[in-house]
């Protein structure tokens, strides 16, 4: 597995990639994560981690005899560099983008209109198989070069294994903020537009709002803003927190609240199902493609307020019974114990 960041960077990547690599290693796959950093073979709950200072000593890695090379995120010279060194070695490369982001300023948007006219459609032509999350994921990467023939979608996914046991754990935990409440469980970037969930929670007096993730950028913006509105004591702030709490404010929550500008398809609200939670999200990326599969959440349209504060009401009032359906679907769809056998067929295809 070859992305620039893993776990101590707080992103869905990186939980995907931990989480399919635990499930693979169950299967009786041998697994190493290479990710960007001090050249060290390290060891995270079991699975082995293997940080490199270049991409030249990435490369020589890579060479030492891999079977497959799984590579993430578009635009990121780190994976291309692990994607093009299997292909020239002619191991089998499988490349997940999870999505193609818009966001960004002026010039941001130029360099990646570039780099996806470089980089991108060159990893499009050299891997084997593109996995994709969704159908937006796919439409994505075919607008980028990809041909529709290497493509198979398999969703994102959480371990229903790990959730039941941090479940058990979590059970008895109070989150340190007042009940009832919304949540919002993701970084604190542009890209997430917390700043329209802090305003649009003036209209939301019957409820908290508790906001959970590490800075990237936004949080000193969103906490001035709360600051600004008067909400200090309705609108709360976590910026670290361990996996037994966050599934903890989950189990507590009347509903978890996404506002994206952009998504692939979102961990938290997976994780949301699970644990029988309503979801409001809006309407980019793959939110709305998991509703069509039946579950139980509600999309708005991207910074209507309107549409949120009237969608967070009808996601309150979802009954239990749909909220179970999801748990179930969840377990049938979206799971790894489902989907990293699905990834393993694909990896043993040249084998």
């Amino acid at each position: 597995m070859a992305n620039r960041y893993f776990l101590g960077y707080l992103g869905g990547v990186e939980r995907y990639i931990a989480s399919l690599a635990a499930e693979l290693g169950r299967l009786g796959v041998d697994v190493v994560v290479c990710a960007a950093g001090s050249d060290a073979l390290v060891q995270f709950e079991g699975l082995a981690v293997k940080t490199v200072p270049s991409q030249a000593q990435l490369r020589a890695f890579v060479n030492r005899g891999a079977d497959v090379v799984h590579a993430h995120l578009p635009r990121n010279p780190f994976s291309f560099a692990a994607m093009r060194a299997g292909h020239k070695a002619g191991m089998r490369t499988v490349f997940t983008p999870h999505a193609f982001y818009p966001d960004g300023s002026a010039l941001k948007k130029l360099a990646k209109a570039v780099t996806d006219l470089t980089m991108t459609r060159h990893t499009m032509k050299i891997c084997d198989t593109v996995v994709n999350l969704t159908p937006q994921d796919q439409a994505d990467s075919i607008r980028n070069g990809l041909h529709r023939e290497k493509s198979v979608i398999i969703p994102n996914s959480v371990s229903i294994r790990e959730l039941i046991e941090l479940e058990d754990k979590s059970r008895d935990i109070l989150p340190p903020f007042e009940q009832p409440y919304v949540l919002h469980v993701g970084r604190f970037h542009r890209v997430k537009n917390i700043p329209f969930l802090v305003r649009a929670h003036r209209r939301i007096p019957d409820h908290h709002l508790v906001l959970i993730g590490q800075d990237d950028g936004e949080l000193p913006a969103v906490r001035e803003l709360v600051s600004q509105l008067q909400l200090e004591g309705r609108v709360h702030i976590l910026e670290r927190a361990d996996r037994a709490l966050v599934m903890a404010a989950y189990m507590n929550a009347s509903a978890v609240v996404l506002s994206s500008r952009w998504e692939g398809l979102p961990t938290v609200l997976l994780e949301a199902m699970f644990f029988g939670k309503p979801f409001v999200a809006s309407d980019v990326g793959g939110n709305g493609w998991l509703v069509e599969r039946g579950a139980p959440g509600m999309i708005f349209k991207l910074d209507d307020e309107d549409g949120y504060v009237s969608s967070l009401a009808a996601a309150c009032r979802i009954p239990a019974s749909a909220l179970a359906g999801g748990r179930a679907l969840v377990a049938d769809e979206f799971s790894w114990e489902v989907n990293a056998r699905r990834l393993l067929n694909i990896y043993a295809k040249s084998n």
